[in-house]
């Protein structure tokens, strides 16, 4: 097997099939497998019973532990000799099993990190747009050739199976946030460069709203302090506190619109390390939704 595709997933039943409908149909002419953990989903997922080819696509459920965990799951299943890692809000191009395979073919001791951008019919585009070229955003990436460990998101990632044999996600992580980033640095730390491999090209098709991306920074700031406190080395990442407090100030003006996302992560991270008392919100994350 030359290519395992794994995708956790947690009731997102529409976004799933039009993930797969594109991967059934790939210009690769080598073996891959697609292996879909549903991470105790409410949702049925009946629609998956329309592919004939079982051979290709391995379907498995479990307790809702998180991505995490599933992720993990999806790796002990694998056979490939390479993993792609992808969401199930993913839309993929018809080359991009090609492309993450042969970059990783040519360039050893790599990841390769694809390129994720917004889908066209995505609500709210153009404010994940000026997030992404703005550098805020996930998929910013500025030296194409060592992108560092916080270029590790498995919305897009291939890597070969053999760097997994001893290293697994955190499943400790609060929150589904940075447990991506955490085992990008374990690995970046092993000798392993990330690359930008801009041919391999997805489109990520998710309606966020700003309570959902509220939420979301809630996640990354809390998921960030578990991560610091287990990696004090990335504290020299992310802003200083005394820029928290600025940003937190921000957040009453109508400059939330641009930097509401980023100020949420870092407001939660000043919450979580300086105690800051009078900071709230009408809006509470439910772990691992």
């Amino acid at each position: 097997m030359d290519i395992s595709v794994i995708i956790p997933t947690y009731n997102r039943e529409e976004y799933l099939s039009e993930c797969l409908d594109v991967l059934m149909k790939q210009n690769f002419s080598g073996k891959y497998e697609i292996i879909i953990v549903n991470d105790g989903s409410t949702q049925e997922y009946r629609f998956l019973e329309n592919y004939d080819n079982k051979q290709v696509i391995i379907y498995v459920k479990k307790s809702h532990n998180g991505p995490a965990s599933a992720k993990n799951y999806g790796i002990n299943l694998a056979k490939g000799k390479f993993i792609i890692f992808i969401g199930d809000d993913i839309i993929c191009t018809t080359d991009f099993i090609r492309n993450h395979y042969d970059f990783l073919i040519k360039n050893d001791k790599t990841i390769s990190a694809g390129k994720t951008v917004w889908h066209n019919d995505t609500p709210n585009k153009e404010l994940f747009w000026l997030l992404q070229y703005t550098g805020l955003g996930n998929f910013a990436t500025e030296n194409k050739d060592d992108c560092g460990f916080y270029a590790f998101t498995t919305s897009n990632i291939g890597i070969a199976r053999q760097y997994l044999n001893k290293e697994r996600f955190d499943e400790n992580f609060p929150y589904p946030a940075l447990e991506d980033n955490e085992l990008g640095l374990r690995l970046y730390k092993q000798g392993l460069k990330i690359k930008y491999n801009e041919k391999a090209l997805a489109y990520h098709k998710h309606a966020y709203t700003m309570d959902v991306i509220k939420i979301r920074q809630w996640e990354l700031g809390y998921s960030l302090g578990y991560f610091i406190n287990k990696r004090p080395e990335v504290k020299k990442v992310f802003l200083r506190p005394q820029i928290v407090i600025l940003l937190a100030r921000i957040l009453q003006t109508k400059l939330f619109f641009f930097l509401g996302p980023l100020n949420m992560l870092m407001v939660c991270l000043c919450i979580k390390q300086q105690g800051i008392k009078d900071f709230s919100t009408d809006v509470q994350p439910d772990k691992f939704n």
